[in-house]
C-alpha cells in the first residue's frame, strides 16, 4: 500500500471518529436533558410536598383552620400566613406554567387540579386568588376556571 491509500484511510478513519464522537456528545447531551427534566419534576413534588407540610405546623394549622371555617376572624398575623401559603402555591402554579410553556416540563395542568382544590377551594382563597391574579401573565387563563371549579368541588 503506497504513501497515499494510508494517508486516504488514516483520514477516513479520523472522519469516523468525530462523526463517533458528535454522536456521542449528542447522546449524552439527550441523557443530560432528560436528567435535568427529571430534576425539574422532582423539585416540584418536592416544592408541593413541603408546602402541605407546612400545614401540619400547629400555628399555620390553625390560622387556615381559622380560614377555612371563620376568615373574619382571622389576625392580622394568621392573616399573613394563610396568604403566604396562597402566595406560595401559586408560585409554585407559576413556575410549572413557565416551564410548560417552554416544553421544559409538562405537569401545569395536572398540578393545578391535584392540589390547587387543596389550597383555593375556600372563599377566602378564592377571594384572594381574584384579587392576585390580574399580576400575573404568566399563568394562563384555564386556570382560572380550574381554581373557582376547586370552589365548586369542595363544597359540594
Amino acid at each position: 500500500m503506497d504513501s497515499q491509500k494510508l494517508h486516504d484511510w488514516i483520514q477516513i478513519i479520523g472522519i469516523v471518529a468525530v462523526v463517533a464522537s458528535l454522536i456521542y456528545v449528542g447522546l449524552e447531551l439527550r441523557q443530560e436533558q432528560r436528567l435535568a427534566r427529571a430534576d425539574l419534576g422532582s423539585q416540584s413534588f418536592q416544592i408541593a410536598a413541603d408546602l402541605h407540610l407546612t400545614l401540619t405546623d400547629p400555628d399555620v394549622a390553625k390560622a387556615w383552620t381559622k380560614m377555612l371555617n371563620n376568615p373574619e376572624d382571622l389576625t392580622a398575623s394568621e392573616q399573613r400566613q394563610v396568604d403566604g401559603i396562597l402566595h406560595a402555591a401559586k408560585t409554585l402554579f407559576m413556575r410549572e406554567c413557565y416551564l410548560t410553556d417552554r416544553d421544559v416540563f409538562a405537569e401545569c395542568r395536572g398540578l393545578v387540579l391535584n392540589i390547587g382544590p387543596v389550597f383555593f377551594a375556600s372563599e377566602y382563597a378564592q377571594s384572594w386568588w381574584r384579587s392576585q391574579r390580574a399580576d400575573e401573565p404568566i399563568l394562563p387563563d384555564w386556570i382560572d376556571d380550574e381554581i373557582e371549579r376547586s370552589a365548586v368541588t369542595e363544597n359540594r
